[in-house]
């Protein structure tokens, strides 16, 4: 269903070319299948596009575009990146952190978004970007937690 989400997106980036939620949609959906480098190029475009308004960087979104890729010692940079944005989108460092295999620390950080009521929490944990997440138990009881069903594709 991959290219129906790029048709979808492509309708999205039609009526408004800036519309960063189509955009990030498409890089997760692109992580989520393993289209990395795709993902890190959408990603690299949204930096681009925001210069004039002091940029957005997506360091965490980056970090996992590039775990993704095996990466990993710039993906680790990223992730200790201090910008004041980084936490716009918490489902990066989420996704990072699954890729680069450290699923005890994920699952901690997606326990701290559950005790903080992040309103993501329940959309990310069933994106396929958390899939490494999901050999560990404590992922499907996270789900069953939130209310939200186990995808098929993590059983």
């Amino acid at each position: 269903r991959v290219k129906e989400a790029e048709a979808h997106f492509q309708v999205a980036r039609d009526l408004e070319p800036g519309f960063l939620g189509a955009r990030t949609t498409l890089a997760e959906i692109y992580l989520g299948v393993g289209r990395c480098r795709e993902a890190q190029r959408i990603y690299e475009e949204i930096a681009k596009d925001t210069e004039n308004f002091g940029g957005l960087s997506l360091p965490w979104l980056m970090a996992a575009s590039l775990a993704c890729q095996g990466e990993t010692a710039r993906a680790e940079e990223l992730l200790q990146d201090p910008s004041p944005l980084q936490d716009i989108f918490p489902f990066g460092k989420l996704y990072a952190l699954g890729f680069l295999g450290r699923v005890d620390e994920a699952l901690d950080f997606a326990t701290a978004l559950k005790e903080e009521r992040s309103p993501w929490l329940p959309m990310i944990v069933t994106i396929r970007a958390t899939a490494p997440l999901y050999s560990d138990p404590r992922m499907v009881d996270l789900c069953k937690e939130l209310g939200v069903p186990v995808p098929d594709w993590a059983q």
